[in-house]
């Protein structure tokens, strides 16, 4: 379910025990599900939000050196401007061309102890990447 929030809302903002997620093991997709796999597989555990970011980053870096075919820091960014990927959630992540801005959905859990098992979050919704960005203006990335 992906719920449209304003970035004003209070009681998602402050509200005791509900967080913003990066990422969560129980997002139901088939590339979520074999990033979860490879990680159980090669390390016998299952991938926290770190882990996502770490394969998150290192994916996108490694395509773009290949794409580039440099390691050179203009050429990179310039192969990553507005790119698209697969960021194991129900919707593409992007880097914006505009602002370098990786531009992902976040979900909204509610944290909960141990007693739920895995990630410790009972997630509430997803809110849409365009909600959670903002507009490119905002941004001041000059690279």
């Amino acid at each position: 379910m992906v719920v449209q929030f304003s970035s004003d809302d209070v009681s998602l903002r402050f509200s005791p025990g509900i967080w913003w997620l990066i990422w969560d093991p129980r997002i139901n997709t088939e590339s979520s599900k074999r990033f979860i796999l490879g990680v159980i597989d090669k390390y016998n555990h299952t991938p926290t939000s770190r882990c996502y970011l770490g394969y998150a980053a290192m994916t996108q870096i490694l395509e773009a050196i290949q794409w580039a075919g440099t390691t050179q820091t203009a050429a990179l960014v310039k192969t990553l401007e507005g790119h698209d990927f697969d960021g194991l959630k129900e919707d593409k992540s992007t880097f914006r061309a505009s602002d370098h801005q990786h531009i992902q959905d976040v979900l909204v859990g509610e944290a909960f102890g141990k007693e739920l098992g895995l990630g410790h979050y009972k997630i509430l919704a997803t809110v849409s990447r365009e909600t959670i960005a903002g507009a490119a203006w905002e941004t001041t990335c000059k690279l």
